[in-house]
């Protein structure tokens, strides 16, 4: 063999094994995503109750403002203002919790808490809180079933191109 087929024969074998790489590292990649977006699903689930719970069986006491902070501000987001606010159940018991908004320490706020589990409090309306949890639930769908399904539309196609390159 020449020296230039023997190049010819190399730059195949790359280009196979680089195609063969890159379509693994893909679907590795399309993989953990997908895992990704069933967690926030598990999760998003769990929480989708809570809203509701609150709205039909919540009870509404006044809660007090106790420390500022912000939450996110991390590479391209905005730091979110958040406040935490205390309040005591019927029985004497101190609860504590964080949620976005702003207000001054010592402002009274209007609580609505599961008497049930008084840890699930919120001064926020189960509408606001629902964004979230659709917002949460259709990012889920797209990382476990778009980004999938999209990564194998394309390996398709590029399946039947003559060459096998993806377009």
């Amino acid at each position: 063999m020449t020296l230039p087929e023997q190049r010819a024969a190399m730059s195949v074998r790359t280009r196979v094994a680089g195609r063969i790489l890159a379509w693994t590292t893909g679907f590795a990649v399309v993989i953990a995503l997908a895992i990704m977006g069933g967690q926030i699903l598990a999760i998003m689930s769990e929480q989708w109750s809570y809203p509701s719970r609150l709205a039909q069986h919540g009870q509404d006491i006044d809660g007090v403002v106790v420390d500022e902070g912000h939450s996110g501000g991390g590479l391209g987001t905005t730091p979110q203002e958040e406040i935490k606010i205390s309040f005591t159940v019927p029985g004497g018991k101190r609860y504590d919790f964080w949620s976005s908004g702003h207000a001054n320490i010592g402002d009274r706020v209007t609580v609505r808490y599961d008497p049930d589990n008084p840890d699930n409090a919120s001064i926020n309306s189960a509408a606001h809180r629902m964004v979230g949890i659709v917002v949460g639930i259709v990012a889920g769908l797209v990382l476990l079933i778009g980004l999938p399904f999209l990564f194998l539309k394309h390996a398709w196609a590029a399946f039947r191109r003559p060459g096998g390159e993806a377009a």
